[in-house]
């Protein structure tokens, strides 16, 4: 019995509580009313992030070893002419009609020069092999 009371008392205090706040509200509605406001918003234009632009200024191939532990050693040599960035260097290497890629995700340094080693296993199938590399801004 006593703890109905206290609820009714509690509901119906925060019921005047939420209508005294709701009515108080149209009252402050006219503050930021501007019927001399003449100016149009616009949006203001996108701007993107500074992004590296590396360029690819050497590729030096090399092997070692021998048998079943026969590698390709990609040095590849980048340059970024942009901003500070982290891109994906992607060295192919194709070899007897076989394919293989890989990629190294790094972090280039604006106006700098990076090496970096990409290493293939190969298994020996005679002839010559061709490198391709790209480097991906993501």
């Amino acid at each position: 019995m006593i703890g109905t009371k206290v609820l009714r008392a509690a509901t119906i205090s925060a019921l005047t509580l939420t209508l005294t706040l709701a009515s108080g509200c149209d009252s402050v509605k006219g503050v930021f009313d501007s019927k001399d406001d003449t100016s149009t918003t616009t949006a203001a234009p996108v701007t993107s992030m500074p992004k590296p632009k590396p360029v690819v200024k050497s590729v030096e191939a090399t092997t070692s070893g021998m048998d079943s532990h026969y590698y390709a050693i990609l040095q590849i040599t980048i340059e970024n002419k942009g901003s500070d960035g982290t891109v994906i260097v992607r060295a192919t290497l194709t070899q007897g009609g076989v394919t293989q890629t890989n990629d190294m995700i790094t972090n280039l340094d604006k106006d700098k020069t990076q090496t970096l080693p990409l290493v293939f296993p190969l298994k020996w199938q005679g002839g010559d092999w061709t490198q391709t590399v790209d480097v991906i801004v993501p």
